[in-house]
């Protein structure tokens, strides 16, 4: 008689536990998915940075070069 009691209260113990644990899959899974999206906003981040580090250079240069044309129309 204990040992069907015992069951029961596994059972239970089980029952109430199960919904627990499937929240805490979900949650698991929305951090990963969390954690997906952070390293893709980061690696997005530093891809436009470079692309406006590479495009200051090159009005930069472009700028360098106007000064120096404007400097040889003026010598000349």
């Amino acid at each position: 008689m204990t040992i069907i009691i015992r069951l029961l209260a596994v059972g239970m113990l089980m029952g109430f536990l199960s919904p627990v644990y499937a929240v805490n899959e979900q949650a698991n899974g929305g951090l990963d998915r969390m954690r997906a999206f952070h390293e893709n906003f980061r690696s997005n981040q530093e891809r436009l940075r470079a692309e406006r580090a590479s495009a200051a250079q090159v009005t930069e240069s472009d700028q360098e070069k106007e000064k120096v044309s404007d400097e040889s129309r003026d010598n000349g």
